[in-house]
């Protein structure tokens, strides 16, 4: 991310380091601010990603919980056909 540090700042190095110092300074400041920016703004990201993963139902949390389901569903239609088999029965 481009940092653009104020011109009071590089005016106060001017006067203490002289013009070419000053704008090396105030280049390597802008460059190393960026970077850690930039850096930080990839950790939250990644700290973002990783808190709503955990509140979303990945593909593998709903593939387990179709099975659960079908599973569910077998032994219902299984108990069903039990209870018909007593009634007519009877």
């Amino acid at each position: 991310m481009a940092v653009t540090i104020p011109i009071e700042i590089y005016e106060v190095f001017e006067e203490a380091f002289g013009m070419e110092k000053a704008k090396k300074i105030v280049k390597s400041l802008e460059t190393v601010i960026g970077a850690e920016i930039d850096n930080k703004w990839y950790q939250t990201k990644t700290e973002l990603k990783e808190e709503l993963l955990k509140e979303v139902a990945t593909k593998k949390d709903i593939e387990i919980l179709e099975a659960k389901i079908e599973n569910m569903r077998s032994n219902l239609e299984a108990k069903i056909e039990s209870m018909r088999s007593e009634l007519d029965a009877k």
